[in-house]
């Protein structure tokens, strides 16, 4: 608001707010392809913004670069958080936290019972304005600070010449109790989602823990349904390790040639391996492992296989 009169009624991302000017707000900006993603220049040439996704990073890193007419001059930015826009439609802020700070990182989550999605903002390198407004003074507020737009909290850095920062987002099941088991699959599998200790048990005694089975999507009831090594089996080029996957879980191996008490393990398979429902056969061939295990100083080794959720 501005003398008690509408300014703005939305705010998105990378809303260059002001630079001693507003001409920047609704500027028309030209843009060009980047690596991993984009480059956008002002009309005027003096505002620069660099945005790029790297793979398998759940955030956009900006760069911002200022010249000529605003060399030396703070620019404020912007940023329009609408953590699941749909829950926030039908719901309001009933779910929508307050912004947590943790070292040089923001992060706003809104907490359904089955989702918790967050955006968060890496301000290193760019200030962060916690005493912005989005009124004029001299007001009564009705709303949250950073709030009176519909459904948006709005978070303001400022930088001079050049600066940057992170634009991150997640969407994540709910975990009220914090056990390692969603809500959602702790009602499936006749769990309590207000029972912080369940997920630390092991109900069908196989070993694995019930929070464990979650992650590897194993059935957390059935004594014969966990992750395992199927089989090893050597070949003319290497050693073949056999194990079942599950969809949208990531599978690591590693590797020890010491004994199996207190062994070193060392991680073979970095990039992480897609499971697809099916067996997979991972060849140690020497290739991502040291020594080759056709090498005669190899007298044992063992492997273990790890289970991650996808980022």
């Amino acid at each position: 608001l501005s003398n008690g009169s509408v300014g703005s009624y939305r705010t998105s991302c990378l809303k260059d707010w002001w630079a001693g000017t507003t001409k920047y707000i609704n500027d028309v900006y030209a843009f060009v392809d980047w690596t991993n993603g984009w480059r956008s220049t002002s009309s005027d040439g003096a505002l620069q913004k660099t945005i790029t996704l790297a793979p398998k990073i759940g955030s956009f890193a900006v760069a911002y670069a200022l010249s000529g007419a605003l060399a030396g001059q703070p620019l404020y930015v912007r940023n329009g958080l609408s953590p699941n826009l749909y829950d926030l439609l039908l719901h309001g802020q009933q779910t929508l936290g307050g912004v947590v700070t943790s070292g040089a990182i923001l992060r706003l989550a809104n907490t359904n019972y089955g989702t918790t999605v967050a955006a968060s903002i890496g301000h290193a390198g760019a200030g962060y304005n916690p005493a912005a407004r989005d009124d004029g003074n001299g007001y009564t507020n009705y709303t949250l600070g950073m709030r009176n737009q519909a459904q948006t909290h709005q978070v303001e850095l400022v930088g001079t010449n050049q600066f940057s920062f992170s634009l991150g987002f997640t969407a994540v099941p709910s975990d009220w109790d914090g056990d390692g088991m969603p809500n959602t699959y702790e009602d499936a599998k006749s769990f309590s989602a207000t029972n912080s200790a369940d997920g630390a048990g092991d109900e069908d005694e196989d070993g694995a823990l019930n929070w464990q089975e979650y992650v590897a999507d194993t059935d957390p009831r059935d004594e014969f349904d966990f992750l395992a090594v199927t089989a090893n089996r050597p070949t003319a080029t290497g050693i073949v390790v056999r194990f079942p996957t599950k969809s949208r879980r990531d599978y690591f191996v590693w590797y020890a040639n010491s004994s199996i008490i207190n062994p070193s393990w060392t991680l073979a398979t970095s990039n992480g391996i897609a499971g697809t429902g099916g067996t997979y056969d991972w060849l140690d061939n020497g290739t991502q492992t040291t020594p080759s295990p056709l090498s005669p100083a190899i007298t044992s080794r063992f492997y273990r296989i790890e289970v991650e959720l996808p980022e």
